[in-house]
Parts: structure tokens; C-alpha cells; sequence
């Protein structure tokens, strides 16, 4: 069972609320676990290698997604404590609940036929440092193995390049032989 450390939270592994998800504190980096702390404002308290914070603590933009496991980005940093009391609190735009999210489609009065569709330029897409470094983890895999299959290739080649050799060395020497017996009217 894991629970949420966060003051007065609620949420544990048992419950299996939608869309939440549980991380686990940053202890190796001592530097972003000094300020999830801080965040928390939990004074006496030290996280251990089991303590783990719940998803509804992060913003929206802080995780990102593979395949079906949901992960925190490296810079991410808890700033949602509903559960705090108010002069704690900071200001913080609230991470919207999953099943909350609605389609917006555009209206007629706000967008014209012929227009492209634009993308909002307050929201640019953030590049996520794990999938760019999972994906040329992938192609440096790939191009090893390439490597290998060329080095293989090119290892049988020389093996063929050398029998090919030694018989021609051989049919050569024979071929010297036979003339040299030829001059020798026959006779060795």
C-alpha cells in the first residue's frame, strides 16, 4: 500500500482514483529534494527510499507519458497542496481532473473556413528530455548492431579473400611447375 506524504492527503494506492499516480522523492539529488520539501513545507520530516507523493501535487506539464506508465519530468516540482492551510498556499493554476477535460471545438464566430488551424503561442510543446534520450538510446542500439553485422560480413569476406588467394598462389606454382617440366622435355 503506498500513500500520498503530502500534508493531509488522502489519496493511497488502495483507492485507485483515476489518473492519479504516486512518484518517488528525488533523493539522489539532494539540491530537488531540498525544494519538493519546501514546497510541502513539512519541517521535520526527511523522505525515505518508500516515501512517495501523488500526481495531484504536480502540474499538468510536469509528467510525461509512455506507452501506459505515467512519469515525472527531471525538473518537476510539486506546487499544488490543496490541503494546506490558506496563508501556506501559493498561487497555482489547479491540475484539472481526468475525466473533467472537455473537447473545445471551435465556433464559427471564432474561427473562419479557409484559416489553418494555429497553435496558441502561450503554450508551446515542451521537448521531453527522457523520450528524445529513450529514442537515441534506440538508434545508437540500432546502429551498433548494424555495426556488427557489417563487421561480420566484412570478417568472411577477408576469410573468402583468403582461400581465394591461396588457391591462385597454388595454381600458380602448379602452373610454373608444368612449364618447367615442359622445358625439361617432360622429365623431372
Amino acid at each position: 500500500m503506498v500513500l500520498c506524504s503530502a500534508f493531509s492527503c488522502k489519496n493511497r494506492s488502495e483507492n485507485k482514483v483515476p489518473g492519479i499516480t504516486f512518484h518517488r522523492f528525488r533523493l539522489k539529488d539532494p539540491t530537488r529534494n531540498g525544494i519538493w520539501l519546501m514546497n510541502m513545507h513539512l519541517a521535520d520530516w526527511f523522505p525515505t527510499k518508500n516515501s512517495r507523493i501523488c500526481s495531484k501535487h504536480f502540474e499538468i506539464h510536469a509528467f510525461y507519458k509512455v506507452g501506459n506508465r505515467t512519469s515525472l519530468l527531471d525538473d518537476a516540482v510539486p506546487t499544488i497542496f490543496e490541503e494546506l492551510p490558506k496563508h501556506l498556499q501559493t498561487k497555482v493554476t489547479k491540475r484539472p481532473h481526468p475525466r473533467s477535460r472537455q473537447l473545445i471545438t471551435p465556433t464559427a464566430s471564432t474561427s473562419r473556413k479557409n484559416d489553418p488551424p494555429q497553435e496558441d503561442p502561450d503554450t508551446p510543446r515542451k521537448k521531453h528530455p527522457r523520450r528524445q534520450l529513450f529514442a537515441e538510446r534506440v538508434k545508437s542500439q540500432e546502429k551498433s548492431r548494424e555495426i556488427k553485422v557489417l563487421n561480420q560480413r566484412d570478417i568472411e569476406h577477408r576469410k573468402e579473400l583468403t582461400k581465394i588467394n591461396e588457391v591462385n598462389i597454388t595454381s600458380i606454382k602448379n602452373n610454373k611447375k608444368y612449364k618447367s617440366t615442359m622445358a625439361c622435355g617432360g622429365k623431372i
